[in-house]
């Protein structure tokens, strides 16, 4: 009778570790094995900067190996950073001269995403707390982009260790990539409003209910919130951080002061083409205007006029969103600093704006980690020389990678072709 009352307790006991052990071998977890999340964003430390060598980007790859190296021998914002390459193999880091470098990590031959480079479209980072596990863990969001990347996330599990993987199981939604989840300082999530259902019901019932800020985006071809504002850290301000935001209007006021707009304001290989044409009939249509172009009838304006007060407007309404919603929730930050960056937009209808893309790189789609900002170059040197001025009165460290063959003309940018791993 004692040898069976024995047997019951350790097989009681071992039903109640059970729980503790659940994830201890496993990858994937359900939604409902999640008590709480913390989404990691801008604001938390990273650890390593990822990135896919793909064809055409060889180039842009070399030269972000260059910035990490800067990075981290930065002595006023130094951090510790790794540059992680997806694709790459031995020979390919050698034809790059990367091979002896020792801030890239090592090479994976499961990390493999073939020619699809869009890594911010493959997963988000949390922090999750776990039914019945004491200590929390890394969770990697699987978004489900699919196609060529589908085991990137199951293989950053394999290297990163104690991580768990969660895949929600809604395909095939752009909406729900990584580029349309973001997050403050102070852990107010922001997205889209064309975020799925099944997404937005996760994040609400794992703690951000009231904490969130749903942003109109429709209007937008790729439909992120990544293309209309970003985040950069402010250590030493009350609200820790600032809100930069593509400004259309800054834009045209920019061009409007040039006295002539020259070929020789772009790089070389850009001083023919749409993109001059495009900034210089704008100056046409802005300078012949006597009037105030936000008080005039759209109707009588150029349609390249009109898609940069009505993208404006639309940018200003999601920006007082954000900025309300961050007061909300700390109330020591009353007044929060909002960065313009000069951005322009064309657009397949502007007068119920729809179909719009960013004209020249999006400045505000960058990578930040820390105070280091890799920025894509918007190329017109009036903007870059505005947009290295306007950052780096915010004290960061402005890095300024041309991304426009490898990203932008497949309607992304540095934030949509990077990821990273980053810790509370």
């Amino acid at each position: 009778m004692l040898f069976r009352f024995s047997i019951y307790k350790l097989f009681l006991l071992i039903m109640l570790a059970l729980p503790v052990l659940t994830y201890a071998n496993e990858t994937y977890v359900l939604a409902e094995d999640i008590e709480s999340i913390t989404m990691l964003g801008n604001a938390h430390p990273p650890k390593e900067l990822l990135v896919a060598l793909v064809e055409g980007n060889e180039a842009f790859v070399k030269s972000m190996a260059g910035v990490v190296a800067a990075i981290n021998s930065s002595k006023r914002h130094p951090i510790e950073l790794r540059l992680r390459i997806a694709n790459a193999t031995k020979e390919q880091l050698a034809s790059l001269q990367l091979e002896q470098n020792s801030q890239i990590c090592s090479l994976s031959s499961n990390l493999n995403s073939k020619q699809d480079p869009w890594m911010r479209d493959v997963y988000k980072l949390a922090i999750a707390k776990l039914r019945g596990e004491k200590n929390p863990k890394l969770l990697i969001i699987d978004t489900n982009r699919g196609r060529d990347t589908k085991e990137i996330p199951q293989e950053l599990h394999n290297i990163w260790k104690e991580s768990v993987v969660l895949n929600l199981q809604n395909p095939g939604n752009k909406s729900d990539y990584g580029g349309n989840i973001e997050v403050t300082a102070n852990d107010v999530l922001y997205t889209g409003s064309n975020l799925s259902a099944t997404m937005r019901n996760f994040f609400s019932s794992k703690g951000y209910a009231d904490k969130m800020v749903v942003m109109k985006n429709d209007w937008l071809v790729a439909g992120h919130v990544d293309e209309q504002v970003s985040m950069v850290n402010l250590p030493n301000d009350r609200c820790g951080m600032a809100i930069v935001k593509a400004d259309p209007l800054l834009a045209i006021s920019i061009i409007k002061k040039q006295s002539m707009i020259s070929s020789k304001q772009l790089p070389q290989r850009y001083q023919a083409g749409s993109t001059l044409d495009f900034v210089m009939l704008l100056q046409q249509f802005v300078r012949s205007s006597t009037k105030d172009l936000q008080k005039q009838n759209p109707r009588e304006l150029s349609p390249l006029v009109v898609a940069q007060l009505e993208s404006a407007k639309m940018i200003d309404a999601n920006v007082a969103l954000l900025k309300q919603k961050i007061m909300e929730k700390t109330p020591a930050c009353k007044k929060i600093k909002v960065i313009s960056l000069p951005v322009l937009f064309q657009c397949e209808d502007v007068h119920v704006l729809q179909g719009c893309v960013s004209v020249l790189p999006n400045s505000v789609n960058m990578s930040v980690l820390g105070q280091h900002l890799i920025v894509p170059d918007p190329l017109f040197a009036p903007f870059q020389k505005y947009t290295k001025k306007a950052l780096q009165a915010a004290k960061q460290k402005v890095h300024l990678l041309d991304d426009n063959d490898c990203y932008h003309e497949n309607l992304g940018d540095i934030h949509c072709g990077t990821n990273e791993l980053r810790t509370l």
